[in-house]
């Protein structure tokens, strides 16, 4: 149900988005005080690349929350069903902050999410082959999202900036995401508390709404014949992260493992500044996706991808020979 249609006044949401910053910023901060019991604990781990003291985990149960409110307020671009995705995705996530899954667990669950959501995308009319690719494909990009900002979360303001530059380059797009602003705002005001640490992170819950959300808006917003471009807006970090973790299994090393071989990682430990490795991957990935509008102006799909895998060749080598010194322990020791 939505209570106010299409027309609603645009200054209004503004005005609410903008006391929703300031709600949600007084709230993450008073809730390590009052609200810890509801939260998990999280404690230096092989992720965070920085010792800290134990703080509440899961504080990103909140956005979809804000999501599901200014949805019946306002409406959304989302459909009930998209909602209910990215919805179940975070409780999946809030359940490990609080209590713990298991790695296959965990993938079990956001296959069969992917895999039901895909069929939600696709034509069930269609019984040829482009069915079965189509399928497939959805349910790749879903879970690669998904896990992706998993993986990237250990790192304060890495995730929060990443996605918030993704909601960035679908508006440049042209896309009017104004029905969206609460919950922007909401997780801005957690990228504020986020980069001065000391409160609390967004745990699993944080990570896999940003995932399952930049996964289902960019297949929303993109042209499925370009779909291959969504990939590269999560570039450079998406290039660190492959490169490692194809290193990783050319040396029979167990995936399952948590480490800190990435590239931010090393940077996070070697400086001990997260705010300067965000900045930095922030500043890189703005850069990335001003060259991937350019490209979306490119009509021929053949010439675009051509391009794109030129592109990603380079910056895949360039990654791999870094991950393969980082594994053998020559740099960022």
């Amino acid at each position: 149900m939505i209570i106010f249609n299409s027309e609603i006044d645009i200054n209004l949401i503004w005005f609410c988005s903008i006391s929703l910053f300031i709600i949600t910023y007084i709230i993450i901060r008073a809730m390590p005080k009052y609200l810890s019991s509801i939260f998990g604990e999280c404690v230096a781990n092989n992720k965070t690349s920085k010792f800290h003291e134990p703080m509440i985990r899961g504080i990103g149960i909140i956005f979809p929350i804000i999501l599901v409110l200014s949805s019946i307020i306002w409406g959304s671009i989302f459909s009930e069903f998209e909602i209910l995705i990215i919805f179940l995705s975070t409780l999946i996530g809030f359940w490990d902050d609080k209590y713990f899954l298991k790695q296959k667990q965990k993938l079990f669950l956001f296959l069969f999410l992917g895999f039901v959501w895909s069929l939600y995308q696709v034509n069930l009319k269609n019984n040829d082959i482009n069915f079965f690719i189509e399928l497939i494909a959805y349910n790749f990009i879903f879970v690669f999202i998904v896990l992706f900002f998993n993986q990237i979360d250990g790192i304060n303001g890495l995730a929060t900036s990443t996605f918030l530059i993704c909601i960035l380059f679908v508006i440049l797009t042209g896309v009017n995401l104004i029905l969206l602003m609460p919950l922007i705002m909401t997780v801005l005001a957690y990228f504020v508390i986020n980069m001065g640490g000391k409160i609390g992170i967004q745990g699993d819950a944080g990570s896999f709404f940003m995932g399952s959300f930049i996964a289902i808006l960019l297949v929303k917003t993109i042209d499925w014949d370009k779909s291959g471009i969504i990939f590269f807006i999560l570039g450079p970090i998406i290039f660190d992260i492959c490169a490692t973790t194809i290193i990783r299994v050319c040396f029979k090393v167990d995936l399952t493992i948590g480490h800190r071989n990435n590239l931010y990682q090393k940077l996070v430990s070697r400086y001990q500044s997260h705010i300067k490795v965000t900045f930095t991957f922030a500043i890189t990935q703005i850069l990335f996706g001003y060259f991937l509008l350019k490209l979306l102006q490119i009509e021929s799909s053949y010439l675009l991808y051509s391009i794109l895998l030129l592109f990603s060749s380079m910056f895949m080598l360039l990654f791999c020979f870094t991950a393969y010194l980082i594994h053998k322990e020559k740099i960022l020791k």
